[in-house]
C-alpha cells in the first residue's frame, strides 16, 4: 500500500498540469506517443518529468 500513495500524488499533480490548457494537453499527447514502449513505472516517471517541464521547473 505504501507504493500506491506516491503514485496517486504523482498522478494528481501530473493530471492537473497536463490538463490545465488545450495546448498543454496537445503537448502531452505528442509526448505520450513517444513513450508508449516504456514500462508502467517508467512511463509515470517520464510523465512527471514532462509535467515539471510544463510547470517551468
Amino acid at each position: 500500500m505504501s507504493r500506491i500513495q506516491p503514485l496517486r500524488h504523482l498522478y494528481a499533480s501530473a493530471i492537473s498540469d497536463i490538463t490545465s490548457s488545450g495546448n498543454d494537453w496537445q503537448h502531452y499527447l505528442h509526448f505520450a506517443a513517444s513513450i508508449y514502449k516504456y514500462s508502467f513505472e517508467g512511463s509515470i516517471t517520464e510523465i512527471e518529468k514532462f509535467a515539471e517541464a510544463v510547470r517551468g521547473h
